[in-house]
């Protein structure tokens, strides 16, 4: 028999028994699903990974597919812990079939629930594809495994769900809101009252709303009228308010921005302190606390929020007087991170009044200039300097009885100066409704001066910071007003300047402040020699008028300082020492050739004149011989005559 034989009688036995087996299951209540499988509906794998956070559901999508014999036919699906750390209590897992892997989860009760009922059309069955949402909830941080089983199916298989569960973030401060109301007593947690969307105070206290907007707690403490210039609550206290409550705070717990959807800080016992003066009381859900100085909840349940499921992040406080005035500062605290802080001043009565101190309430310019405005706050302060939350300003009054170097208006606590087209000092008088008075001092200026550059030494190292200041003056030689003036037309460097994050080269119009603007910046890290900066003036300069009367261009001033760079200092000197070596070098070289130049021709000229006497001589030796000759042959002749 060939092996191709053999597999086809394989085949058709296996068809034959499938056969047998399929008619045998087909009595009025089928055995189970053929077919059936159960898979993780993202990528049709028998596994399923999730990562969420304490207390927060975890999901997961997966989808049952099996063929019906009839229209009897059930399956079930069901899901079993099989692993929890060791401290969890959490052993519920919900399940909601939906229509499609996107579709939203219809309710459904939670536990093994037969999620195929009345899904199949037709009394003779089919295929079914059924996709459904797993659900569990973790309550400690760890690693939980979950199988998820069928039932009422031929192969009845399994998905294994991993969820791994991380801590909950604590609340934080930046996202945290606490709201104070001074001289509002909200007595314990049911004196808080709840409506559909905001939170309020009882006894008739401001509502605390929310910005749907941005979705946070839009906070009354701004509008709260007993609130000083210094930004503290206040509220004057005498020998009976001891053991008053004095104002009460509300604490939203939050560890994301967005309150309305993120948040998922869970309540914490909290703590409030109050150092200086005063004692303090926490009200919750759990119960309220005994005043004092420090307080702790015993419990961290808390006033859950409309949107934020079994959450509990909402709680009061309440301070209450010592009897005794004095600043105090109210800390609230939980799980260690602090949430915020309150400033209260408890106040005794009115001693005096005073112009305010702070960078934003002191005399906002000491020079003005024509129509230029200048504002102070006046501070009401009783007996120990601490101050109110109005000064009860009456009148203010001039030195100036004709108003032509300023005048000025008061609203609230706040005095507004105007500048007039007289220069001058003018001293103002504060009078409240107490007859207390107070002063401060304006000058009025030109607005137009001249306006110089200097930096505050005449070398720098490179990098070093340099420090520049522009002086301007008026026509008098007074500082010139406050604020920005267009001190230059035109500003340009040689070099460029390095800022490391600050400072910056002077800007054309800065700002000035008692007739001067300053400012830094550093000088070039890698440049040696004479860095500079050109301007020409600009329209707050007197003689910017004057420059465009005439029709020229505004006059160019330089301002300078050296850059004191040693080592490429030292590399240029190097550098100019052997340029010069090198002239020296080749002056001598050319000398030297002219040298020999001259000897050549010298001994050129010495070998002519040798051999010119060279002739000469010959020529004399020549003679000599000729003359000898001759002389001899006259001898020899005499000779010859004398013999004869």
């Amino acid at each position: 028999m060939s092996t191709k034989t053999t597999f086809k009688r394989i085949a058709l036995a296996t068809v034959a028994t499938l056969g047998f087996g399929i008619l045998s299951v087909v009595p009025s209540h089928a055995a189970g699903m053929l077919a059936d499988s159960l898979l993780n509906a993202a990528d049709g794998t028998s596994t399923v990974s999730s990562t969420t956070a304490v207390g927060v559901d975890a999901t997961a999508k997966i989808v049952y597919s099996a063929v019906a014999t009839s229209g009897a036919d059930t399956a079930t699906i069901s899901g079993s812990i099989t692993s929890v750390p060791a401290t969890s209590g959490a052993y519920a897992v919900s399940f909601a079939a939906t229509g499609g892997a996107d579709s939203a989860d219809s309710t459904s009760p939670a536990g093994s629930i037969n999620v195929l009922t009345n899904v199949i059309s037709t009394s003779a069955g089919g295929r079914v594809t059924k996709y459904i949402t797993a659900t569990f909830r973790p309550d400690v941080s760890g690693t939980y495994t979950i199988a998820i089983k069928t039932a009422g199916g031929i192969n009845n298989q399994t998905v294994i769900w991993t969820v791994t569960a991380t801590a909950i973030p604590a609340a934080t401060a930046a996202a945290s809101t606490i709201d104070y109301k001074s001289g509002l007593d909200a007595n314990a947690y049911g004196a808080l009252c709840y409506l559909t969307v905001p939170y309020c105070f009882g006894n008739g206290g401001s509502v605390v709303s929310l910005d749907s907007a941005t979705a946070t707690w839009a906070s009354e403490s701004a509008n709260d009228p007993s609130i000083n210039a210094a930004g503290a609550y206040t509220y004057p206290v005498t020998g009976d308010t001891a053991g008053k409550v004095v104002g009460s705070g509300l604490v939203y717990f939050s560890n994301k921005a967005n309150i309305l959807t993120s948040n998922t800080a869970v309540a914490v016992p909290m703590t409030a302190s109050i150092s200086g003066h005063g004692y303090v009381r926490i009200s919750s859900p759990g119960g309220d606390t005994a005043y004092g100085t420090t307080v702790t909840e015993t419990t961290a349940k808390g006033n859950t929020l409309w949107s934020q499921g079994t959450y509990g992040q909402r709680k009061a406080f309440q301070v209450v007087s010592d009897g005794t005035p004095g600043p105090a500062t109210v800390t609230i605290s939980a799980a260690g991170v602090v949430l915020g802080t309150v400033d209260i001043v408890f106040t005794g009565v009115k001693a005096s009044i005073a112009p305010a101190t702070g960078k934003l309430t002191k005399l906002s310019k000491s020079y003005i200039g024509v129509l230029d405005q200048a504002t102070v706050t006046i501070n009401g302060l009783d007996a120990a300097g601490n101050v109110l939350a109005s000064a009860g300003i009456a009148k203010v009054t001039s030195s100036d009885p004709t108003d032509t170097i300023a005048t000025a208006t008061f609203s609230g606590d706040v005095v507004t100066v105007t500048g007039g087209a007289v220069s001058g000092k003018v001293t103002w008088t504060v009078t409240d409704d107490k007859k207390n008075t107070t002063t401060f001092v304006t000058n009025t200026v030109k607005q137009k001066g001249k306006f110089v550059l200097t930096f505050d030494a005449a070398t720098y190292g490179p990098g070093e910071k340099v420090t520049w200041t522009i002086t301007g003056t008026d026509s008098n030689g007074s500082p010139v007003a406050d604020g920005v003036r267009n001190a230059f037309a035109t500003l340009d460097a040689n070099m460029a300047v390095a800022t490391l994050g600050v400072g910056s080269l002077p800007e054309t119009s800065p700002v000035f402040t008692s007739g001067i603007a300053t400012g830094s910046f550093y000088a070039p890290a890698t440049a040696s020699g004479t860095f500079n900066i050109t301007t020409t003036i600009g329209t707050s300069d007197s003689g910017y008028a004057a420059a465009v009367a005439a029709g020229t261009t505004a006059t160019k001033t330089v301002s300078s300082f050296s850059i004191s760079n040693a080592p490429v200092d030292a590399a240029t000197d190097a550098a100019n020492q052997a340029y010069d070596a090198a002239n020296a070098a080749t002056d001598a070289a050319l000398a030297a050739a002219d040298a020999a130049d001259a000897a050549t021709s010298a001994a050129q000229d010495a070998s002519d004149a040798v051999a010119a006497l060279s002739a000469t001589v010959a020529k004399l030796v020549a003679s000599l011989k000729a003359q000898i000759t001759s002389l001899t042959n006259l001898v020899i002749k005499i000779q010859k005559k004398v013999k004869a």
